[in-house]
């Protein structure tokens, strides 16, 4: 498990140093957690405080927001499953519009959403 850990550490620091390059620390303007954080471990540094936010509570903080989004999602696919299981008038809607607008001779892309209000209103 320590190597799976390790693999989303060594992701999650590209994602940090890529960050780290396009921060502007002047900014009152944050666009995410990861740049919220290094304002803040920055702001503390320079008033001396080298404890409090430190690089290994941001690798934890982004494995804990990763895994709960990963969970949160899978958790709400497979009810849907479920849900299109157990009610076979939706499945065969849906096939009938996939089929009707998609066909089988490609996959679905983001470009086919507004051709699909059926399916739409299923996932949605």
């Amino acid at each position: 498990i320590l190597s799976y850990r390790d693999a989303f550490y060594a992701f999650f620091d590209r994602q940090i140093e890529a960050h780290q390059k396009d921060v502007d620390y002047d900014s009152e303007h944050t666009n995410d957690y990861v740049e919220a954080f290094l304002k803040e471990q920055k702001r503390r540094e320079a008033d001396g405080d080298f404890e409090s936010f430190k690089h290994i509570q941001l690798q934890n903080m982004c494995l804990d927001l990763w895994f709960a989004g990963m969970e949160t999602t899978s958790n709400t696919l497979s009810w849907g499953v479920v849900y299109i299981l157990n009610h076979l008038d939706v499945q065969k809607r849906l096939h009938e519009e996939l089929d009707r607008e998609i066909g089988s001779s490609r996959a679905i892309t983001m470009a086919d959403k507004n051709r699909l209000p059926y399916t739409n209103a299923v996932v949605n």
